[in-house]
């Protein structure tokens, strides 16, 4: 059996510097990553998590030295350990098991409950079983998982109620103007809540989003997760803006993103909704001189959210005992390993002995064609299965409550002796 202890997992604080985060954001590089932690000797499964927000490697290693896995962060990256080292964090055996859990089920994210990050974990999971990474232990972890977190948002309301700016956003806009499918929206900024903006768009179905950001390293994970995007420079963006139905800044520059002189030059009066989910502000306020420009800030919006965050926030004690009754039962299903193998040779006995008893009796049996002879041989192979079946499944159960001792091991490690 494989100990908890050898499951751990390894990832890059979120509190961590942008600079280090966006070198360490594994986004189209993921298969590659894979592929080389199968050829680490001391690696026996990998699953690598990798979001805008977090960038984890959960593992099965024969190794308890977490240095393998936080020297391949450094040489994937080719980023120093020194200068790695002070924002890496370690999660061992049922602290491992307790995370995916609750990360799945969406109380590990900055929006509890938020919904993109179960189908993320999927995609990790998916994505390691091609590569041949996940093995007897995370599959069943990640499987779990995936049936927790889905199993959460549709018997709570934990994810019932908007709370991020950037869902509230993208509600607001399809309540103004209904489906989005032949909407044309502009994004500047890609950071958190611009991620999640174009993330929303996308799943309500909008047409088209063209995104301006001055980070190529966000660029690249952006076209990995959302290969429709279209990148265009800052300086080309308002040509980009005028075609819009919606614009939307994110940003936290200290300056405005759109002002109005530029805005003017390229504005032909079209109805357009201007989103400013920037602070400070991002749009100059001048620009709502325009009566078919609707111009909307985060005073707007804040007020919706604080409403859905305290209705969202009362199931999460709910969601936290599902999280604890899952952790239960894959606890369960990890220490009934411990007999799986003396199973297995029980039952070895059993059909050696049914196979024993039906060639005695077949010589005895004379006037009988071969298929009533095989008739015979599986009546008595399944009288077999079905008395020790019963005993398969009592051991089971008492190496699920931990109440295996060593005379009951005994009487079926020496049955077939």
């Amino acid at each position: 059996m494989i100990s908890l202890e050898k499951l751990s997992m390894v990832g890059i604080d979120h509190n961590a510097p942008l600079e280090i985060r966006e070198q360490t954001g594994f986004g189209f590089g993921t298969k590659d990553a894979l592929k080389e932690l199968k050829k680490l000797e001391k690696i026996d499964e990998a699953v690598i998590i990798s979001t805008c927000q977090r960038n984890e490697i959960l593992y099965i290693s024969s190794e308890e030295d977490q240095t393998v896995i936080q020297n391949f962060f450094s040489n994937f990256f080719k980023i120093s350990p020194g200068k790695l080292a002070p924002f890496f964090y370690v999660l061992k055996g049922i602290e491992v098991v307790e995370h995916i859990f609750r990360l799945t089920c969406g109380l590990e994210s900055m929006v509890m409950g938020e919904p993109q990050i179960l189908g993320q974990v999927k995609k990790a999971w998916d994505l390691a079983r091609e590569k041949g990474t996940a093995g007897l232990i995370l599959n069943r972890l990640l499987r779990d998982g995936v049936t927790c977190g889905k199993k959460a948002r549709t018997q709570t309301g934990i994810n019932a109620y908007p709370v991020s700016i950037s869902t509230i956003a993208v509600h607001f806009l399809e309540e103004e103007l209904g489906n989005l499918a032949d909407k044309k929206a502009f994004i500047i900024g890609s950071g958190e809540v611009g991620y999640l903006t174009i993330k929303h768009l996308f799943d309500r179905g909008i047409g088209k989003i063209w995104v301006s950001n001055r980070t190529d390293s966000i660029k690249k994970n952006l076209k990995y997760l959302f290969p429709r995007v279209s990148f265009v420079s800052f300086d080309s963006k308002y040509q980009y803006i005028s075609k819009c139905d919606i614009l939307i800044s994110a940003t936290t520059a200290p300056h405005y993103t759109v002002n109005l002189d530029k805005f003017s030059l390229n504005y032909y009066g079209n109805k357009m909704y201007i989103l400013d989910l920037g602070f400070p502000r991002n749009i100059d306020p001048k620009i709502s001189v325009y009566p078919q420009v609707s111009l909307f800030n985060l005073d707007n919006l804040k007020s919706i959210s604080e409403e859905n965050r305290i209705k969202r926030k009362n199931y999460a004690d709910l969601v936290e005992i599902m999280v604890k009754q899952a952790t239960e039962r894959f606890l369960k299903w990890h220490k009934s390993l411990e007999i799986v193998p003396l199973i297995c040779k029980n039952k070895e006995f059993v059909f050696k002995t049914c196979w024993y008893e039906y060639e005695k009796l077949s010589k005895k049996i004379n006037g009988i064609d071969d298929a009533e002879r095989e008739k015979i041989r599986q009546a008595i192979e399944r009288t077999g299965i079905k008395i020790s079946k019963k005993y398969f499944l009592r051991l089971k159960l008492l190496a699920e409550r931990d109440e295996l001792n060593p005379q009951v091991l005994n009487i079926f490690q020496e049955v077939d002796k």
